[in-house]
């Protein structure tokens, strides 16, 4: 399709609201590997960050996949603007779920070491 209208815009705008809460998911879980298992994980910042990628991407993964077939199944609207919209966004939050996992936990650790 090279349709492009204005609810592809509103779809980047939606996007970035999920990205807003994919990193504040990862973060909490984040902050919730400094109380888990003190003797174990506190300190270790490798330690630290597997049990916050585990947990933070479990729930991303769920919440963006759902997301993303919900958007998918406008694909099968007869209206060509909600059909491409569906499309365009179905294909925008994995790029969003890949983008938040890959830049998260590198920016944690930098932010971890470097600014606080």
């Amino acid at each position: 399709m090279t349709y492009f209208g204005t609810l592809q815009v509103v779809a980047i705008f939606l996007v970035i609201g999920i990205a807003a809460d994919d990193i504040f998911v990862f973060i909490d879980a984040w902050k919730q590997s400094n109380f888990v298992g003190k003797e174990v994980i506190q300190g270790d910042i490798k330690k630290r960050m597997a049990y916050a990628f585990r947990r933070g991407v479990r729930a991303m993964t769920v919440t963006s996949s759902t997301t993303a077939v919900a958007f998918f199944a406008n694909a099968f609207s007869p209206i060509m603007p909600i059909r491409s919209f569906g499309i365009f966004t179905g294909v925008l939050i994995p790029i969003n779920f890949l983008l938040v996992v890959m830049i998260m936990p590198p920016a944690v650790i930098y932010y971890e070491f470097n600014i606080k």
